[in-house]
């Protein structure tokens, strides 16, 4: 067919196939489809290619001849004689020079092509030719029109996009040996060139930076930053690995920038980082290209590999960029509020320097610049948490706080690394600095005036996926790391906000019963609230998130304990906690009780007004949150202190060991009080899964070894949980699993056969009772579908899976027996 009847068709074809659905039949646009398909196989189509370029006008035409040039090309590499290649790069090339007005996707398409080409050829010539075209392009750069400007950095972005991967470049038509092999080659030769000439050009155009700047000039600035941005977010080749580690590496989204010894003066240039820090200082206020310098400047802070080979080249390195980002910092303080991308970006830098130069190397900078940093990160941290808290009135503000939430989060991850080596940094730093970012997080937890929380609308609580303590488990875990770096402040604190708190709930609570009010305020919801989030951090700091460890006192708890001893009277101590019933300021000399027993005590008074509220019929006023966290908190709790193993210790505080040690009259009464408020839970709660999911959480936690497990034996609440627990419709069955699971838990702990064989008696005849009443019933088969009946079978399901689960070595043969005899009895 004659190239002009080829290109009238095509033309005709893609006008059916933009045109609206509505005007364009079935068969006109399966029709069209084939002439393209048809089109796509056409062999040796470079002379026709060439003639649709030049003729047509129509956008979807030009992409598909490109798409065409580069099958065919790959296709027929081999046969294709090098002049004719050369020949076809040079009129692409001048093709996309000489159509300024060409659609950005055309231009990219044919770009590609010319960078598969250059590709090709340096499999052949060792990047002879490719050293030949990237010159020829850096002189468009540097002498050429805005046009000419464009394109060439078209072309670089184009080319290192080809050899920046290797097991995914497979559209080339090489095997992934030379894909390999091309890609180490052009990463010692071109691509440094490349790197050279990006930096080069920037460092020109920096000194004529001009705000507002040129659409010219921000597009020129953009694109030569993203040149550089591409070479330091490079996925540098290591020979000694294995093909399918490599690919692991590939497909790492944020790879560190470790680049081979060849790189090594290039690098380590003292003027680079400096450069890179001044130019995001002139282009800040340009998001587009600002996104790009900031994601310079963290891959700069995470350089490491063979060209930081000698600790005194990375403290070398390390002090340059810490003083060119404190001055940074310095000029971003002077000039007002920081943004929240340019936050997000600063958070990355301080966490990638912390990983990448660890505190070992981190203590060696220089005393007054690293002071002056470590002062910058804490400030930046304390400015994230506010600025990440600040009420939200728009969609665009949530967005912001969401960035500084965000950065802090980075930032706190750089704080667990400088915690975890406290000991090397100057005498006093990681308190105050602790101290610092505790009381900030404690400001925006807490509602107005006391604190800066926003007020979250009623949908944004009720459609919440995640619990609070689920969503930002990392973060208050860091926090909690940070509060018990500073005991002495912290403990005092939370104290004082919780023993407050809970007067004021109590206070408000009866004023709004008092005037006949059944729904809560805005300043009771407020209160709440508060307590919450107080619970939660509390609870960090007294106990660390474990899971399927053993649940250790932390050092630096059981060391403030052990400290305060000299002037905590444990007498007065323990009053306050076994008084739940009255505000410890009451009890004469509370000032003299330990920390954490007064922390906890606080706890239970808090857990007794929620009983006390509950059983005078206002639930109404309560917040179920409240009744879900506070169980948390003692479950966390009680996994960590009650009837803890002293030999896990070198030193034991007697406060604590007096409260809560093994066989003392303190831990008794704690279980004592803790199964009366479960009951109270699962009696006058059941509606709220989520307060007696916890709540179950809590018992299961005293049955987790003899020593709790015999308190419970002897407590007057077990008859009550055996009843709940084997009547059905008392709580919810999903509830029954854990119930049962406890209760066998429980039994173990039994040492007297006789007393064992009636406690099994008590937990599980009942179970059979009722089995056998399901199953023995003549008219089963008709009225299994029942409501009725499936709720009573699966309140045994689950009761059964309990039990399953309670079964411990000493106990699964009895148990199991038994099981296996009820059921067998109700099917013969």
């Amino acid at each position: 067919m004659a190239e002009g009847n080829v290109l009238l068709e095509l033309e005709s074809a893609a006008q059916i196939l933009l045109g609206p659905p509505h005007l364009v039949a079935h068969q006109q646009r399966q029709q069209a489809e084939q002439v393209f398909l048809n089109f796509r196989k056409t062999k040796g189509p470079y002379q026709l290619c060439k003639h649709l370029l030049e003729q047509s006008k129509n956008d979807y035409v030009l992409f598909e001849a490109s798409g065409l040039l580069k099958d065919g090309l790959i296709r027929e590499w081999r046969e294709l004689p090098a002049d004719d290649v050369r020949g076809l790069r040079a009129y692409l090339l001048q093709y996309v020079v000489n159509n300024p007005l060409l659609s950005a996707y055309v231009r990219e398409r044919i770009v590609q092509v010319i960078a598969i080409m250059v590709k090709r050829r340096s499999c052949e010539d060792g990047g002879e030719d490719r050293g030949v075209v990237i010159k020829e392009v850096q002189q468009l750069i540097t002498g050429g029109s805005p046009q000419m400007q464009m394109v060439g950095c078209s072309i670089i972005t184009a080319l290192m996009q080809e050899y920046a991967t290797t097991v995914k470049s497979s559209d080339v038509g090489l095997p992934w040996e030379v894909h390999f092999k091309a890609k180490k080659q052009f990463e010692l030769t071109d691509l440094q060139n490349i790197f050279r000439f990006s930096v080069g050009a920037l460092r020109e155009l920096a000194t004529n930076i001009v705000l507002p700047l040129s659409e010219e000039m921000a597009h020129l600035l953009r694109r030569l930053t993203i040149i550089s941005e591409t070479v330091l977010t490079w996925t540098f080749i290591n020979v000694n690995l294995p093909k399918k580690l490599i690919s692991v590496f590939e497909s790492d989204q944020n790879p560190s920038l470790r680049p081979g010894a060849a790189w090594k003066e290039v690098m380590l240039d003292p003027t680079l980082v400096s450069f890179f820090f001044d130019l995001h200082w002139r282009v800040r206020t340009n998001e587009t290209i600002a996104h790009h310098t900031l994601n310079c400047l963290v891959q700069l802070a995470s350089l490491n590999g063979q060209t930081m080979n000698a600790k005194d080249l990375r403290l070398q390195y390390l002090s340059n960029y810490i003083s060119s980002f404190s001055n940074m910092v310095n000029n971003i303080s002077a000039s007002g509020r920081v943004a929240g991308k340019e936050a997000l970006g600063l958070s990355a830098m301080i966490r990638k320097l912390i990983l990448f130069y660890p505190p070992s190397i981190l203590v060696s900078v220089q005393q007054d610049l690293l002071q002056k940093y470590l002062e910058q990160v804490v400030s930046l941290t304390c400015g994230f948490m506010r600025a990440g808290s600040g009420a939200s009135q728009s969609r665009d503000q949530e967005e912001e706080a969401d960035l500084f939430t965000e950065a802090t989060e980075h930032v706190l991850e750089a704080w667990v690394c400088i915690l975890h080596e406290n000991s090397i940094f100057p005498q006093g730093y990681c308190k105050e600095a602790a101290a610092a970012i505790f009381k900030t997080y404690i400001e925006v937890s807490l509602a107005p005036p006391d604190g800066m929380r926003a007020r979250q609308g009623e949908e944004e609580i009720e459609e919440t996926e995640e619990s609070d303590r689920v969503r930002y488990k990392d973060t208050l875990s860091t926090i909690g790391a940070l509060g018990r770096e500073c005991l002495d402040f912290s403990l005092p604190l939370l104290i004082s906000l919780l023993e407050g708190r809970i007067g004021r709930l109590h206070g408000q609570i009866q004023r709004i019963s008092s005037q006949g009010g059944r729904e809560i305020d805005q300043m009771l919801a407020d209160l709440f609230e508060d307590v919450h989030w107080t619970l939660l951090i509390a609870g960090n700091v007294l106990s660390l998130d474990v899971d399927g460890e053993t649940a250790l006192i932390p050092s630096e708890v059981m060391q403030h304990s052990i400290a305060q001893a000299g002037s905590v009277d444990v007498s007065k101590s323990l009053e306050v906690l076994a008084s739940p019933g009255q505000p410890a300021a009451d009890i004469p000399g509370h000032e003299s009780s330990d920390h954490v027993l007064r922390l906890v005590g606080a706890v239970f008074r808090l857990s007794e007004v929620e009983k006390r509220a509950v059983e005078a019929g206002l639930v109404c006023l309560w917040s179920p949150e409240i009744g879900s966290t506070v169980m948390w908190f003692l479950r966390r709790w009680s996994l960590t202190y009650l009837a803890t193993q002293e030999g896990y210790y070198q030193e034991m505080s007697i406060a604590l060991c007096t409260a809560f040690g093994r066989d003392t009259e303190g831990a008794a009464w704690t279980i004592n009080f803790l199964l009366e408020k479960i009951l109270s839970n699962l009696t006058r709660l059941h509606s709220e899964s989520a307060v007696v999911d916890d709540t179950i959480k809590l018992l299961v936690s005293l049955a987790d070894c003899k020593e709790k497990c015999q308190a419970v034996l002897a407590s007057q609440g077990l008859v009550s949980l055996v009843q709940l627990a084997t009547q059905q419709d008392t709580v919810p069955a999903v509830a029954k699993r854990g119930l049962l699971k406890a209760l066998v838990l429980v039994g173990a702990a039994q040492e007297n056969s006789e007393s064992r064989e009636q406690y099994w008696g008590q937990v599980l005849k009942p179970l059979e009772i009722r089995y056998q009443g399901i199953v023995a019933r003549d008219n089963i088969k008709a009225i299994y579908m029942e409501e009725k009946v499936r709720g009573a079978v699966i309140d045994l399901l689950e009761s059964f899976t309990g039990v399953v689960q309670g079964c411990h070595v000493t106990t699964v043969h009895q148990i199991l027996v038994l099981i296996d005899w009820s059921c067998g009895a109700g099917l013969s």
